[in-house]
């Protein structure tokens, strides 16, 4: 546990807990000798990998599953070794495929992260500092900006 765990600043509880994603790493496990395993049986039994996910190919019409299984170790440094019973299991670094959009081919988005062009975004301007002083300044700011934004696009 942390030191800062317990530290609670003007009395207010703070609950300090690890980044899901950031601090877990993945790796390639390739061993025809675990083809009777299950992803389950692989997550309860090795120690320090939280997800098991099974390489799958498509032959025709089936899906086959092949002697490739993709680990999530639960640190942030990648495992070289894995303990499986009686036997020590090389586990190589995992790359995943990169990131590209089906629509354009182009690398480093995909059609999620891409703004549709028929799609267009307004900014509208209330007025909420009316009458405040010191704070119609950032009313003419906000208005200023939505009229730059409205005359460019």
């Amino acid at each position: 546990m942390s030191p800062f765990a317990s530290w609670s600043p003007l009395d207010i509880p703070v609950t300090v807990s690890p980044h899901k994603i950031l601090n877990n790493t993945k790796g390639v496990l390739r061993r025809r000798d675990l083809r009777c395993c299950s992803e389950e049986e692989m997550v309860e039994e090795l120690s320090g990998v939280t997800h098991a996910r099974r390489i799958k190919v498509r032959r025709g019409e089936d899906k086959i599953q092949i002697d490739i299984v993709v680990l999530t170790f639960d640190n942030p440094k990648p495992s070289s070794r894995v303990r499986a019973g009686y036997l020590t299991l090389d586990v190589c670094a995992y790359v995943p495929l990169p990131m590209r959009c089906y629509k354009c081919q182009r690398y480093g988005h995909n059609l999620i992260r891409k703004r549709p062009p028929h799609i267009h975004i307004s900014f509208f301007w209330i007025p909420a500092h009316v009458g405040i002083q010191r704070n119609d300044n950032v009313d003419k700011l906000g208005k200023a900006a939505l009229n730059r934004a409205s005359s460019s696009g």
